[in-house]
């Protein structure tokens, strides 16, 4: 499971892992869990920076996947999200991901997953962010446990984004 806080004072952070998320201080933040290309991430920080609302990073993206390795590779199986500073939110998760597979958005938040128990466990994380008062750490690790209490399973990989507000 992974959760971001963005801090406002870091000119840039990238995590250039497969499957790990790609953060830019104070601006925005996209997460790639399933099926990852790792050009997702950067290309979806550059049109967030470029002032692209979530929706349409998502669709160009999305519509500029290549998909170089559609039998074993294929893009349509992908996940991810992208939200930007002000808390909008856009997430995709294709029709061949693994099963379960699926997002839930809010604003300022996003948890999607794949290889999850049900759409609970996105749902379960995404209740508990919106209605944990405090702090953004507090928030966030609401959402955590919600998934893992939320039969996610032991192989499962839950990723969620959040921005405080």
């Amino acid at each position: 499971m992974r959760e971001l806080l963005i801090p406002r004072h870091v000119p840039e952070l990238r995590r250039h892992e497969p499957g790990e998320p790609q953060l830019s201080a104070g601006v925005d933040a996209a997460a790639t869990p399933a099926i990852v290309d790792v050009s997702c991430g950067p290309q979806a920080i550059a049109l967030l920076r470029q002032g692209a609302k979530p929706a349409d990073v998502v669709r160009r993206v999305r519509n500029g996947d290549a998909d170089p390795r559609p039998v074993d590779w294929t893009r349509e199986g992908r996940q991810f999200a992208v939200i930007d500073a002000q808390g909008n939110v856009a997430a995709y998760t294709g029709p061949q991901a693994t099963e379960w597979a699926g997002a839930k958005q809010a604003k300022f938040c996003t948890a999607q997953g794949n290889i999850l128990a049900s759409a609970e466990v996105v749902n379960a994380m995404v209740n508990a962010f919106e209605n944990t008062e405090g702090h953004l750490s507090l928030r966030l690790l609401a959402a955590l446990e919600a998934g893992q209490m939320t039969s996610a399973t032991p192989h499962s990989s839950i990723g969620g984004v959040g921005v405080g507000r």
